[in-house]
């Protein structure tokens, strides 16, 4: 089945890629360490160093008509070779209860924002407990760069400008293979890069899993300046078959920790104008506040059913895809720079045309609280919620992996 033969083929790569650092890294001496504080596994020699880390979520979910876990297990690996080549990646399996809006989300698209299609699904309970998913999800990269130039092979997801939640290019996309060459030059850069993308369209099913039709190909390139103050970058991006062309322009202001992020786009196929969204905010060293507005118009990301901006069938960018509005403000706070309490919330209200359960908008609240027990594992104790209207409250505790060293990533913008 397609959906299978696509993930069989993100392991098989992302594999290749850690035996390939492996194999580089053993041209001398190599010396190997275990260890329960920083990394697991440790290979380093004088040309590489490797390190691998478990990755570990482990929650029991309750509302008030159901209960759960959400389940995610695997490993991710780092590398750097000489001193121009690096590699990562990372390879998890999922077994979950969904939280209120990803229930809603998979009800309509039989997929995972961020994880594709599922493995398995029981049709029979389907459509009368949306809520319980079995996913794999594989990542993996090849880099190189000098002082102006770089290339990239990877299995992942590109990320176009600095907003909170990028219109057309999101790094919390579906992976998806893609070769990309750049080059930058003081304050300068500029970059194209080949992509494919499956799951464009849905043709009946064989054995409860659906058959992908078409496999879409893309050429994405994009150009700009960036210094800390402010940013401003073009992307031009075309697929082949369907045919879709899009525009975005994309930029940011930075003055006192003070923030403003915006990004306009527009589609061959968008037929009410461009879309746009923009954010300000504060980011400290200790806490980052801000609010986002998000609008993108009918036919952004594609005219009717051919979503042809899009990967497994899920539009790239903003995943719920055409017509949507979203309203949002979100707080981030971490009490030192050696940080043991961690609190993220955020609130706000959401509309489209597909998801819409009561009215025209819907309101969402979600956040988390967690404590540190074990810096140097990288590991430590959360309690979640989130509400979404329609949908009773889901509360979350247990254990996570990787919100120490990964925290950074997570105050994006």
């Amino acid at each position: 089945m397609k959906s299978m033969q696509n993930l069989e083929l993100m392991i098989r790569l992302f594999l290749v890629v850690m035996a390939l650092c492996i194999c580089v890294s053993i041209q001398a001496q190599i010396s190997t360490t275990y260890s329960l504080r920083h990394h697991a596994i440790t290979f380093k020699s004088d040309r590489a160093e490797i390190v691998v880390d478990p990755a570990i979520t482990f929650k029991y979910l309750s509302s008030e008509s159901y209960s759960g876990f959400d389940n995610i297990r695997g490993a991710t690996f780092t590398a750097k070779v000489d001193s121009n080549f690096t590699a990562g990646g990372a390879l998890f399996e999922r077994q979950s209860t969904l939280s209120p809006f990803l229930s809603e989300f998979a009800l309509q698209t039989s997929s995972m924002p961020g994880w594709g299609r599922f493995k398995k699904l029981d049709a029979a309970t389907w459509v009368d407990n949306p809520r319980t998913i079995d996913i794999a999800r594989a990542i993996g990269f090849l880099a190189w760069s000098n002082n102006r130039l770089s290339t990239k092979i990877e299995i992942g997801a590109q990320r176009f400008g600095w907003s909170k939640s990028p219109l057309m290019l999101s790094q919390e996309d579906v992976p998806y293979p893609s070769v990309k060459f750049g080059w930058v030059k003081s304050n300068y850069f500029a970059d194209i890069s080949m992509n494919q993308w499956v799951g464009s369209k849905k043709d009946g099913t064989v054995g409860g899993e659906y058959i992908i039709r078409n496999i879409n190909k893309a050429i994405i390139s994009s150009a700009g300046f960036s210094n800390e103050h402010c940013a401003v970058a073009l992307l031009f991006g075309h697929t082949l078959e369907p045919a879709i062309s899009v525009v975005s322009m994309a930029g940011r202001f930075v003055k006192n920790r003070g923030f403003m992020n915006y990004e306009a786009a527009t589609s061959s196929t968008s037929t009410s104008g461009p879309s746009y969204q923009i954010g300000a905010g504060y980011n400290g060293d200790q806490f980052r506040t801000g609010l986002n507005f998000i609008r993108t118009k009918d036919g952004l990301y594609g005219d009717g059913e051919e979503m042809v901006w899009s990967n497994a069938m899920i539009p790239l960018g903003v995943i719920t895809g055409n017509n949507t509005k979203i309203s949002s403000v979100y707080f981030t706070f971490k009490n030192s720079d050696s940080a043991k309490w961690y609190f993220n919330c955020e609130a706000g209200l959401f509309s489209n045309d597909n998801f819409n359960l009561n009215d025209d908008f819907s309101r969402f609240t979600k956040g988390s609280i967690t404590r540190i027990f074990s810096q140097d594992w990288d590991m430590g104790l959360t309690i979640t919620v989130e509400a979404f209207k329609g949908h009773d409250p889901m509360l979350g505790i247990g254990v996570v992996h990787g919100i120490v060293r990964g925290y950074e990533k997570l105050l994006i913008p």
